[in-house]
């Protein structure tokens, strides 16, 4: 009975660690559909899904750009600590971190646009 008992634990852990796997494999689908969809050219350049892939890529690209400002910020004060490095290290890093908060902000705001806007369909 308790040897059982054991297994029956044993086969939980089991059933965890596969469902753990199968739910990997469903993000890495639902990733490389979004991937996909973004590097077609599905949608007409005036329609409103064109449009908001378009402000979507620009703002990604946006964030892009900070975070590579940042980062060779990062690697020259690294380099050379001096205070006027570490100085444009600290204002890169300022700046990228703004961008981020703003864009998830916008991003954020977006989202809930659309999803009024599908729910009102």
């Amino acid at each position: 009975m308790f040897h059982a008992k054991v297994q029956d634990v044993n086969n939980f852990g089991e059933d965890i660690n596969a469902s753990s796997s199968h739910q990997e494999s469903v993000d890495f689908q639902d990733q490389q559909s979004f991937e996909d969809l973004l590097t077609q050219d599905t949608l007409s350049d005036g329609s409103l899904g064109g449009n908001i892939m378009q402000g979507f890529m620009h703002v990604t690209n946006n964030v892009q750009y900070y975070k590579n400002s940042a980062n060779t910020a990062i690697k020259k004060a690294s380099m050379n600590p001096e205070i006027e490095n570490i100085m444009k290290m600290m204002h890169k890093m300022h700046e990228y971190s703004k961008e981020v908060t703003v864009s998830s902000r916008v991003l954020n705001k977006s989202t809930q646009a659309i999803d009024q806007l599908t729910k009102l369909q």
